[in-house]
């Protein structure tokens, strides 16, 4: 339109100016300035777009696909193919849309000089390569955006150049070597961020331990990290008798603070000890009703006091044990009685020390817990039989974890089969962990024992597949103890574990009558 205006203002100028040859030359310099004119605004137009794009972060995909559209005219219809499209756009510079065309009679009227003819040739080659060195050559990333025919596109704005665009049709023609895609550049969608700390582990565990790696449990065998240790067989001391270091049946084991060794010999209802090394010290009880006698002792915790707890099931009592420096005789003292009131028991089952050396007894068959002080002083109680949250079924077993923030599991078998419940020590239930005994790789079939280590990983004793599972306190396995495959390492009906000074590990062996020791690899 304004290359029409032009020719039509030359016009006029012509005529009003006609016979008056002394402003021919103004007149001529006007219509070299209106010649030149359309050059330079498409010269400036080609340039806006590339200065809009590179302010909003698209400036190289405007300037490739402005390239590109230019290039189409040159490239005919077989410019489809990608390849063909790329380097089209790559070698074509963009030119300018050719002027309009001027209405013959005008031509006839006043036909432009040919000085103005060549003066607007050169202004249109100067304009050429300004406006190809403006538009960067297409990249391979870009090349490959695949666009229909030129003829059938319309003009592409600014605005919709990020828009998708139909596909041609699939040719036969073999298709380019893949190209790597462009990196997006920092902030952009699909642009990786570097982190600044690694990522969190799966495993969900204490803030002072490494994150574990999976292992299968039949070998056991887990990648030694901190707080994750490999277990081999040390020795074992023990055998079937009646007493002074044989043993009918013994089913739990505590350590005191000098790695003396404590067994409940449930079938000669004793309470043997033991030194670190295994060698007989003394034994206490019979079977009886006094204190110092003992029915059927399920039990034993030890506080940092050295004070002995012992759980005298089919008396329904617990059973302290003073050991005084100055008398080879120790001091006995009870609490408790039948009955479901409060600091009484039914089938008292296992026993606890946990924050403030507070006592936690599994009253099985009232399905509860109690919580009484060191000197046997009667706390509170939480719990009661059901299937609620906050219920018990048939709890059994107990386990106070002494690292984090001292939480108690409780060993509850239900209708479903056997669940932990997690606890705080003032009794709210806070988890059901059920997990560890749905693993089809090894189901615990007979749990005998809960036991925490001082680096929180849980121990369940499975008496019925005679062996020994770890697990860290959201129930994921860890490790396996205990080797069929061997002799010395096998275990027969498992009942107990207890962890010494030095990181050995104490298991009751009931089915050989013996305790056998194993130490870190």
């Amino acid at each position: 339109m304004s290359r029409v205006l032009s020719k039509r203002f030359k016009i006029i100028i012509l005529k009003t100016f006609k016979n008056r040859p002394q402003r021919i030359k103004f007149c001529l310099g006007i219509f070299c300035i209106i010649c030149l004119l359309p050059f330079l605004v498409n010269a400036q137009k080609a340039a806006k777009p590339q200065q809009a794009a590179s302010d909003h972060g698209g400036g190289q995909t405007v300037s490739i696909k402005l390239a590109a559209k230019a290039a189409r005219p040159q490239a005919g219809a077989k410019a489809a193919n990608e390849k063909n499209l790329a380097s089209a756009a790559q070698a074509a510079p963009s030119a300018p849309a050719a002027p309009a065309a001027v209405p013959d009679e005008q031509q006839q009227l006043n036909p432009p000089p040919e000085k103005d003819s060549a003066a607007a040739a050169g202004a249109e080659k100067e304009a050429l390569p300004a406006a190809a060195e403006k538009t960067p050559p297409a990249s391979p990333a870009a090349s490959n955006e695949k666009t229909p025919p030129a003829e059938k596109t319309p003009p592409a704005s600014p605005a919709a150049s990020n828009e998708s665009e139909p596909l041609p049709p699939k040719e036969s023609s073999p298709m380019p070597p893949p190209t790597a895609p462009a990196e997006p550049a920092p902030g952009e969608k699909g642009a990786l961020s570097s982190p600044s700390s690694p990522p969190d582990s799966a495993w969900p565990l204490k803030k002072d331990s490494s994150s574990p790696q999976p292992s299968s449990p039949e070998t056991g065998g887990t990648k030694k990290r901190l707080g994750y240790h490999h277990y081999s067989y040390e020795s074992s001391f023990g055998s079937s008798g009646l007493g002074r270091g044989s043993f009918d049946h013994p089913v739990a084991i505590a350590v005191d603070s000098r790695d003396n060794i404590y067994i409940v010999d449930q079938g000669n209802n004793l309470i043997q000890k033991f030194s670190k090394d295994g060698e007989f010290i003394c034994e206490w009880g019979k079977r009886g009703t006094n204190p110092g006698e003992f029915d059927s002792p399920s039990a034993i915790a030890i506080d940092k006091y050295d004070n002995i707890y012992v759980v005298d099931t089919n008396n329904n009592r617990i059973q302290k044990i003073s050991q005084d420096k100055s008398s080879s005789q120790p001091t006995f003292t009870v609490f408790g009685a039948l009955g479901s009131g409060e600091g009484k028991f039914q089938t008292p089952t296992d026993i606890a020390i946990g924050d403030n050396e507070s006592l936690y007894v599994v009253d099985s068959g009232n399905s509860r817990i109690q919580k009484f002080d060191r000197e046997g002083k009667f706390l509170k109680e939480f719990g009661s039989y059901g299937s609620c949250r906050e219920c018990f079924m048939a709890p059994s077993r107990i386990a106070y974890d002494p690292t984090g923030f001292g939480y108690l599991y409780v060993l509850d078998q239900t209708r479903k089969g056997f669940v932990l419940h997690k606890i705080d020590t003032n009794g709210r239930f806070l988890k059901t962990l059920d997990v560890v005994f749905q693993q089809k790789e090894f189901p615990i079939t007979k749990p005998a024992r809960l036991y925490f280590d001082s680096d929180g990983f849980l121990y369940i004793v499975d008496q019925g597949k005679g062996a020994i599972y770890k697990f860290n306190t959201e129930g994921e396995f860890i490790q396996k103890i205990g080797d069929p495959s061997s002799r010395e390492a096998a275990l027969d009906t498992p009942q107990a574990i207890v962890q010494d000074s030095n990181k050995r590990l104490l298991i009751i062996d009931s089915g050989s009558n013996r305790v056998k020791i194993f130490d870190q690899m």
